[in-house]
């Protein structure tokens, strides 16, 4: 839930994009028993990745991935065309 605003309710394979910046909170249950604190319950993976573990262990009923998606709408130059077979 963003705040101030009314919570949204994702099913199954739901993607939700929350702008950076912006503060929020993330349920699996209309009526949550908890809260949990992020950094209470971080951990380095062998990957090098975060993971926040909010069941601690157990199964989980939702699964969260955070990023940063970059993209440009450039033009490519014409040294990076010239290269290419046709």
């Amino acid at each position: 839930m963003v705040s101030g605003a009314k919570p949204v309710i994702c099913g199954p394979g739901s993607v939700v994009i929350v702008p950076p910046g912006i503060a929020h909170s993330v349920a699996a249950d209309h009526d949550p028993q908890r809260d949990v604190i992020a950094d209470e319950h971080c951990s380095m993976t062998r990957d090098g990745l975060l993971l926040y573990d909010a069941a601690d262990g157990d199964a989980g009923d939702l699964r969260i991935v955070c990023g940063v998606i970059m993209a440009s709408a450039g033009r490519r130059s014409r040294a990076s065309s010239r290269g290419r077979s046709q």
